[in-house]
């Protein structure tokens, strides 16, 4: 199995219903994220989690099925993350307008930690371009869907990160084809990892 794929909360809060019904595209999109890629977390994008879907308390349903992947199925994996030098993490900052966000950078720096697939599945503008925040929501979401952003272009160009929405994950990973041609083979790369 990969190391995992990083998700943004905005896209984990849309499971939170769908949990419930066992159906829809994000709870079939993490279903097989879960069975071949995984997922990959660190107690930043935890966190994360908890301010879109609701404490634990709050949300008992989304939590049992975390804390069923992590201890049980051992789905979830915490990846110890290596740090993105500071001076070239405040360039990058400036260069592309990222506010100050905890979560972006342990999200980078998460997916760069990972050996495979290195991919960010997420619905967070400062993911794609930071400045097309207070665009209107049609133009948002071109940039998500097209993946036209800087901030995306600019990771996948010199840290092969890819950053995509649901339905890139879908048709990226070619899931309507089922499993994971490598997940059921014994040391074989993922094939959608840069060999660069």
């Amino acid at each position: 199995m990969c190391d995992g794929i990083v998700i943004d909360g905005h896209v984990i809060r849309n499971l939170k219903s769908e949990l419930i019904v066992k159906s829809g595209m994000v709870y079939s999109l993490v279903s097989w994220i879960t069975s071949n890629c995984g997922i990959a977390v660190n107690d930043y994008i935890v966190t994360h989690w908890e301010q879109h879907c609701g404490s634990r308390a709050r949300n008992l349903l989304f939590w049992e099925w975390y804390f069923d992947e992590l201890y049980n199925k051992r789905t979830i994996h915490f990846i110890r993350v290596k740090r993105l030098n500071g001076r070239s993490w405040r360039k990058f900052q400036a260069k592309f307008k990222i506010p100050v966000d905890p979560f972006i950078r342990t999200a980078i720096e998460c997916a760069d930690s990972t050996s495979e697939p290195r991919y960010i599945l997420a619905e967070d503008m400062y993911l794609y371009d930071a400045e097309a925040k207070a665009r209107d929501p049609n133009t948002q979401e071109n940039i998500r869907e097209n993946r036209a952003g800087p901030i995306c272009k600019y990771l996948e160009k010199t840290l092969n990160i890819i950053v995509g929405t649901p339905k890139h994950c879908k048709e990226y990973f070619e899931i309507d084809k089922g499993i994971c041609s490598c997940n059921s083979l014994n040391n074989i790369n993922c094939p959608r990892v840069s060999m660069s």
